[in-house]
């Protein structure tokens, strides 16, 4: 599965933000602005709570990734690396970054040297800046960051045909089963694809 019909593809399953969820992040936000001011652009409360959940997403995807790493299962390690993916896949969208420009075929060599940590340890410490400072975001630091970040996480599956055709796809046919229509509260609960 290639990265533009992943990213597609995850975003089905995001969460429609309630009106609920959204007065409280913006009653998080300073001076009680609705809208995440980056270098280049303002983003809409939508956008800035896909940034938010995405970031927070991926910090507690790499302690699943730990686990399953310890375990030594591949399917359970490949599987959180397609969770680790989708909160990058929202972290993209919120961005507007297209993901497929930034991860492809061509420099898997070089992700080798990719930080996941450290990675993910940047995006959120500008996500703590912007939230509790009122800092503006710096679009290429966040680029920089998600990057590595993403790279890591597709070294970790081994080869490029893995992440494409075992993680990517993996993760969105886990999804399917998950929300055949779209994302619901009751079916996240639920979890068909952890039935039997």
């Amino acid at each position: 599965m290639d990265l533009k019909t992943y990213a597609k593809e995850a975003q089905r399953t995001a969460k429609d933000q309630s009106q609920e969820t959204i007065c409280r992040v913006q009653s998080i936000l300073i001076g009680g602005s609705n809208a995440l001011t980056t270098t280049a652009h303002i983003m809409d409360t939508q956008r800035s709570n896909d940034l938010i959940h995405g970031i927070l997403g991926m910090v507690g995807e790499m302690g699943e990734l730990k686990l399953a790493t310890e375990t030594g299962k591949l399917y359970e390690i490949l599987e959180e690396i397609g969770d680790f993916c989708w909160y990058g896949a929202l972290v993209a969208r919120a961005m507007q970054w297209d993901m497929s420009l930034y991860l492809c075929k061509d420099n898997f060599g070089n992700y080798w040297a990719n930080d996941m940590v450290q990675g993910v340890g940047q995006l959120a410490e500008h996500l703590k800046k912007w939230l509790m400072y009122g800092k503006p975001i710096s679009d290429v630091q966040m680029l920089n960051a998600w990057c590595d970040a993403m790279g890591a996480a597709v070294h970790r599956a081994g080869d490029w045909d893995s992440f494409e055709n075992e993680v990517l796809k993996g993760n969105i046919d886990k999804l399917r089963l998950r929300f055949p229509e779209q994302f619901t509260e009751k079916a996240a609960i639920e979890r068909a694809d952890k039935a039997g």
